[in-house]
């Protein structure tokens, strides 16, 4: 029960909020989705790593990504930086998975590498605009 509902409020903050921020013409409203993303993705790994077997490596990492990306937006930098540094050590480990909590082997080279290239062009355009 808890893997479907955090897997139903990850897709929620998905497509209601996270994506539909960007459709909305004044900032405050886009704020305001963000906003509602975050804590649904926030409720959405609570229930996750709740479970005892919760495996699912992409969810997880999707979930790292996505909130490092709205905090980006949000301009919370260091947030989105703590986020993404995660995300970046899960796609660095070796198939052991040894490095970090959470084994990533289950998760495509392709995959990690898609993730890796969005925390890393998220930090640059950062660095760039300070």
């Amino acid at each position: 029960q808890a893997l479907f509902s955090g897997v139903i409020m990850f897709n929620t903050a998905l497509a209601a909020y996270h994506l539909n921020a960007y459709e909305l013409s004044s900032s405050a409203n886009r704020q305001e989705s963000l906003q509602r993303a975050l804590e649904l993705y926030f409720k959405a790994t609570g229930l996750l790593l709740e479970l005892s077997s919760f495996q699912d490596y992409r969810l997880y990492m999707a979930l790292l990504n996505n909130v490092g990306h709205i905090y980006h937006e949000l301009g919370q930098f260091e947030r989105s930086r703590k986020y993404l540094e995660q995300l970046s050590a899960m796609c660095l480990m070796d198939e052991s998975g040894s490095t970090c909590l959470f084994g990533a082997e289950a998760v495509g080279p392709e995959e990690k590498e898609q993730f890796l290239c969005n925390c890393m062009s998220l930090q640059a355009s950062h660095g760039a605009a300070a």
